[in-house]
């Protein structure tokens, strides 16, 4: 896909305009992304309990530890003991125990069990918010919301033209100016089923924030040929249309919604050997007109869809693993939607029962370390002018990261006695019943 499909498909619609056929309609089996995902080997290298982890962290903090996770005593219990990416756990009902398993990358950091701990307590429907008295639990997420009052007001002055009259789309000055003025928009941070004021939470708005950056143009993805941005795809095709005579009255207006979402998450069970290993774990980027594809791979009704926004979203999905590889934040984005999926099979299969394992403390008592979230963010936004027309075009960015799964993304296949081997090797590494982690 990349720059190649972005340009194919404003080719195909220059050629769709010449016939006098929407461009939706030309590109319409382009637009949807049947994109395979990446299978992980369970490539075990480090264990990790989750019963001395409650222990000894419990402990440790009791004792002053300070939070500081590189810099305090503590900094082993709340770095999970080393792990790097969180691949499996193990159930272990004669020592009472869950035992996560995974990586140990020595060039990539520690994950954060604070991270880990908001998404148990968000399986276990711990963060309920409360509208007329009664209490609501929301499926996991954040959202990043245009603010009503100052969106109409700005579609308004779109409308009426007196965008022009306060700024001058022609100048390098007129365009400084109206970005400043986007910036005073300001965009609705929106956290939930989660920690507001968590280091989760920052992890999935960071992120998000980001790559609206990218679908805008103002930021740039550290990855090899890099796929253009939505917005640069969509002022080519609007310069297409003015240099050849044509309006466009099929894009207006209107906030483009990006958002990620888990894909297919898919894991293996070997119940029968107490051990689960998340085989793939896919995140998708999707627009707002973008319905994906149903169980038997059919594309569903995308009536409406923006062809360069989708090209876009769907460039990301296919490149996802490069862009996860490219920057930290990206990382810690795909980290916590595993850590999001192992705590929904921990709930979903009630494996805390099945351990007899004291999960009390981390559901309840670990006192997760706090990050202020402010209530808004700046808001991203473009106008641009098409000179030939005199006319301005205009869009602005929300949407947000869903970390919610249900039975379509969270799909748990039944491997009995593929893994005995692992949970075998997995025990018996183990020094002696008190070890903290391990390596395998």
């Amino acid at each position: 896909m990349h720059r190649r499909v972005v340009l194919e498909m404003m080719a195909a619609g220059a050629a769709a305009l010449a016939q006098g056929l929407s461009v939706n309609q030309a590109l319409v089996q382009e637009l949807w992304c049947g994109i395979a995902s990446r299978e992980y080997a369970a490539d075990a290298q480090i264990a990790v309990s989750l019963r001395q982890v409650s222990e000894e962290l419990k402990e440790c903090l009791a004792n002053g530890g300070a939070r500081a996770p590189l810099k305090s005593a503590c900094g082993t219990f709340l770095q999970l003991g080393g792990m790097t990416r969180l691949d499996g756990l193990v159930y272990d009902p004669a020592g009472q125990d869950l035992i996560l398993w995974g990586l140990a990358d020595s060039d990539a950091e520690p994950l954060h069990l604070d991270d880990f701990v908001v998404a148990l307590r968000s399986a276990f429907w711990k963060y309920p918010q409360t509208k007329d008295g009664k209490e609501i639990f929301y499926s996991p997420a954040i959202s990043l919301d245009a603010v009503e009052p100052q969106w109409r007001q700005f579609n308004a002055m779109i409308d009426s033209g007196e965008i022009h009259d306060r700024f001058d789309l022609q100048t390098e000055r007129g365009r400084a100016d109206i970005s400043e003025f986007c910036k005073t928009l300001g965009m609705r941070i929106r956290v939930d089923g989660l920690e507001r004021h968590s280091r989760l939470a920052f992890v999935l708005v960071d992120a998000d924030y980001r790559m609206k950056l990218v679908s805008g143009g103002a930021m740039h993805l550290n990855i090899k040929d890099p796929f253009p941005s939505a917005d640069t795809a969509l002022y080519r095709h609007w310069h297409y249309l003015s240099a050849h005579g044509r309006q466009s009255a099929e894009f207006k207006s209107h906030p483009t919604r990006f958002w990620f979402t888990p894909g297919e998450f898919r894991v293996e069970a070997d119940w029968q050997n107490n051990i689960a290993h998340l085989k793939t774990s896919q995140i998708l980027l999707r627009d707002a007109e973008q319905g994906w594809v149903d169980g038997a791979g059919e594309s569903v009704d995308i009536d409406g869809a923006n062809p360069f926004r989708r090209a876009f979203t769907c460039a990301w999905t296919e490149r996802m693993d490069e862009v996860i590889e490219s920057d930290k934040i990206w990382r810690e984005m795909f980290n916590v939607f595993r850590h999001m999926a192992i705590a929904r099979l921990i709930h979903d299969n009630d494996l805390v029962a099945k351990a007899r394992f004291d999960a009390s403390y981390l559901l309840e008592g670990h006192r997760i370390e706090r990050y202020e979230m402010p209530d808004h963010i700046t808001f991203v936004s473009d106008v641009r002018q098409i000179e030939e027309f005199g006319l301005s075009k205009h869009y602005g960015i929300c949407g947000g990261v869903s970390v919610g799964f249900d039975r379509d993304t969270l799909v748990e296949r039944q491997t009995e006695g593929k893994h005995r081997d692992l949970t075998s090797r997995i025990a018996g590494a183990r020094p002696n019943a008190d070890a903290l982690s391990w390596m395998l």
